[in-house]
């Protein structure tokens, strides 16, 4: 079977449709198929049997391009042409060395779990976080969390923000919540402005299953996923998040989540010898 291999960028975006292309003929000449594509419309491709998926952009267009290849076989490369990118770490400068090492098989392939959220009359399934917050209303909302059967809260905030681990350096993180590492099954659950200061994050099983029921507050409730999809919700909507699905990606063996996380937070570079 021909490799094939899909290209992923960011949509009305020159210089990433340049470096695409560039990166298309290079893989050309090595006599493997690929396409380029903008997210928005890479779920129009087969994207069956795809050896890679590069993705050429910030973390933004890796979660578009991989809500497309939850459960699939493919690993995701990401090529970082954003701004932090901690699932797009690969520099810019390093495109056509890497995916050279990749294809010689250097890479190892790191699988994360996802969540899946079912409401009122839609179903989702989330790479980053699952966020219940107020909508237009200026007013606190008020919402109950159960985890596993068992009551843990009633709750006066703004919202709840519920990350998977890949989402714990996202809107989580703003909004103080724990980083946690990828290889922890854990779910953050990170409260957004709560009128009681003693309500922080709590990281809970991955296994347990999740049910948030809206009590009362002005206007409607909003749902977010991802920061793609959006739901509206009524007072007395039921949220159930369970763990569902998983996703692949692909770094080089020598690939360090801290070096990550001390490079793109800045943090102190006093040991330099592991960079």
């Amino acid at each position: 079977m021909t490799t094939r291999i899909g290209i992923s960028i960011k949509p009305n975006s020159p210089s990433a449709l340049q470096r695409a292309n560039e990166l298309k003929s290079w893989l050309k000449k090595r006599d493997i198929d690929a396409f380029v594509s903008s997210f928005l419309d890479i779920g129009t491709h087969d994207l069956d049997h795809l050896k890679l998926m590069v993705v050429l952009g910030g973390d933004g267009t890796l979660l578009h391009t991989a809500g497309h290849l939850i459960d699939s076989d493919t690993p995701i490369l990401g090529i970082n042409m954003g701004q932090l990118g901690f699932l797009t770490e690969t520099p810019l400068e390093d495109m056509l060395k890497t995916v050279k090492r990749i294809l010689n098989g250097e890479g190892e392939i790191e699988t994360r779990f996802c969540l899946e959220a079912e409401w009122d009359d839609g179903h989702a399934k989330v790479i980053n976080d699952v966020v219940l917050q107020r909508y237009h209303n200026p007013t606190m909302m008020t919402f109950e969390m159960y985890v596993a059967d068992q009551f843990v809260f009633n709750l006066n905030a703004d919202g709840l923000i519920l990350s998977t681990p890949t989402g714990s350096t996202a809107y989580s993180l703003s909004a103080g919540g724990s980083i946690v590492h990828p290889k922890l099954k854990a779910i953050n659950v990170v409260p957004i402005c709560p009128h009681m200061l003693s309500n922080r994050p709590i990281l809970i099983p991955a296994d347990d299953e999740i049910q948030l029921r809206v009590l009362k507050g002005k206007g409607e409730v909003s749902l977010n996923l991802d920061g793609q999809q959006h739901a509206l919700l009524q007072h007395g909507s039921q949220v159930t998040i369970r763990c569902g699905g998983q996703f692949s990606l692909i770094r080089l063996v020598n690939y360090s989540y801290y070096r990550t996380l001390r490079n793109k937070l800045h943090w102190g570079n006093q040991y330099k010898d592991d960079l």
